[in-house]
């Protein structure tokens, strides 16, 4: 069957796609290394996803999400970690489908988060044009963004004489001529684009980084763990609830039945996680993910 050709305008976006995501692999590889953590991105991985090429988590519901980051505490290229960051990329030449493609990746990150108890950090790097609205729509969710605007990528490649900065019409030979300026340049000439973009973005990328390091790097200032015994009181309103403590009268006993572990653990950054179990094997679950 033959190969469905791409059009130049879609093989210029996925050459300047290309080059961004090569660009954070080094930044967030490094990031890693460095805390021990391992970084998960799209390529072979056999010993954990046999021949698939994509990094997908499954949610509660059961629904597949393919990632372009995962950072993993306990994670090689042999053994899967426990994710502690989800992070999506997305490259956009233009402004329009910005919030379509805020919703995709909201879908996305939130479900993993909430199915993960040891995710800690779920972020967008978001390269190119994109609405205001759309990048405000993931931050009101908890999503951490990094804004890398068409501008400051366009002047990093202006550096090496290649105008990146084409109207969305441009001729066909326009888009070819830019395609063929992008394959010659040499990893000399990419690397000293990738510096300069670095410089452009760096209070940003510093803001996202230390948001990263605070999430995934939190230090444990104290555990509370509460056993409780005794039967569980409902009531179905405020007044029933009042009306019950008014008649009730705590009386200890060494024959009550055990009801459940309540669990608090308090970071030195302030955050907190909480848990409630029924069983003293998912209390101990629950706290080998912040081991």
């Amino acid at each position: 069957m033959a190969r469905k050709s791409v059009s130049p305008g879609h093989k210029l976006g996925q050459l300047i796609g290309n080059f961004i995501e090569d660009f954070f692999n080094d930044t967030l590889h490094t990031f890693a290394s460095d805390r021990k953590l391992y970084c998960d991105k799209k390529g072979p991985r056999p010993a954990v996803r046999g021949g698939k090429l994509r990094v997908d988590w499954v949610d509660n519901d059961d629904n597949t999400h393919s990632m372009d980051y995962v950072l993993e505490v306990g994670g090689s290229e042999s053994v899967q970690g426990k994710p502690v960051a989800f992070i999506e990329l997305a490259w956009r030449r233009y402004t329009k489908h910005s919030r379509n493609k805020s919703g995709e990746i909201e879908g996305a990150l939130l479900p993993l988060k909430e199915t993960y108890r040891s995710c800690r950090f779920v972020g967008a790097i978001i390269a190119g044009e994109y609405s205001s609205g759309g990048l405000q729509q993931l931050q009101s969710h908890g999503i951490v963004v990094l804004h890398l605007p068409f501008d400051n990528i366009a002047a990093a490649f202006r550096t090496k004489g290649i105008d990146i900065e084409y109207p969305e019409r441009a001729p066909v030979a326009v888009k070819r001529r830019l395609i063929s300026e992008l394959r010659a340049l040499g990893e000399d000439n990419l690397n000293e684009i990738r510096q300069e973009l670095r410089k452009a973005i760096e209070p940003d990328l510093k803001t996202f980084v230390d948001a990263l390091e605070a999430a995934v790097s939190r230090e444990v200032e104290s555990v509370r763990i509460l056993s409780l015994f005794g039967e569980e009181l409902n009531c179905g309103s405020i007044k029933d609830s009042i009306e019950l403590l008014n008649d009730y009268e705590p009386t200890p006993s060494d024959h009550l039945k055990h009801n459940r572990l309540e669990i608090q653990i308090r970071f030195k950054n302030g955050s907190e996680v909480k848990g409630s179990f029924m069983t003293r094997d998912e209390a101990l679950e629950f706290l080998g993910f912040y081991e």
